[in-house]
Protein backbone atom coordinates (compact mmCIF):
# COMPACT_ATOMS: atom_id res chain seq x y z
CA UNK A 1 0.00 0.00 0.00
CA UNK A 2 0.83 3.56 -1.11
CA UNK A 3 0.78 5.66 2.19
CA UNK A 4 0.51 9.09 0.53
CA UNK A 5 -2.52 7.44 -1.66
CA UNK A 6 -4.02 6.39 1.71
CA UNK A 7 -3.72 9.38 3.66
CA UNK A 8 -4.82 11.08 1.08
CA UNK A 9 -7.72 9.12 0.83
CA UNK A 10 -8.77 10.07 4.31
CA UNK A 11 -8.22 13.43 4.33
CA UNK A 12 -10.49 13.72 1.37
CA UNK A 13 -12.96 12.28 3.57
CA UNK A 14 -12.73 13.71 6.51
CA UNK A 15 -12.70 17.22 4.92
CA UNK A 16 -15.45 16.69 2.60
CA UNK A 17 -19.09 17.71 3.26
CA UNK A 18 -22.75 17.09 2.45
CA UNK A 19 -23.98 19.29 -0.47
CA UNK A 20 -27.69 19.15 -1.49
CA UNK A 21 -29.35 19.28 -4.59
CA UNK A 22 -32.76 18.92 -5.94
CA UNK A 23 -31.21 16.16 -7.68
CA UNK A 24 -29.92 14.50 -3.90
CA UNK A 25 -26.93 14.86 -2.20
CA UNK A 26 -23.62 14.33 -3.32
CA UNK A 27 -20.32 14.27 -1.02
CA UNK A 28 -18.12 17.10 -2.09
CA UNK A 29 -14.14 18.33 -1.25
CA UNK A 30 -11.36 20.66 -1.95
CA UNK A 31 -9.23 19.10 -4.17
CA UNK A 32 -5.86 20.72 -2.80
CA UNK A 33 -3.82 17.43 -3.05
CA UNK A 34 -1.30 16.21 -5.28
CA UNK A 35 -2.85 15.81 -8.68
CA UNK A 36 -1.33 12.27 -9.73
CA UNK A 37 -2.01 11.02 -6.54
CA UNK A 38 -5.83 11.65 -7.04
CA UNK A 39 -5.19 10.53 -10.70
CA UNK A 40 -4.12 7.12 -9.10
CA UNK A 41 -7.27 6.96 -6.63
CA UNK A 42 -9.46 7.51 -9.69
CA UNK A 43 -7.38 4.98 -11.93
CA UNK A 44 -8.17 2.48 -9.29
CA UNK A 45 -12.17 2.93 -8.31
Amino acid sequence: MDTTRDLTLILLYLTSWLEKSPAGGRRRSWKTYPFHVLDQLQEEA
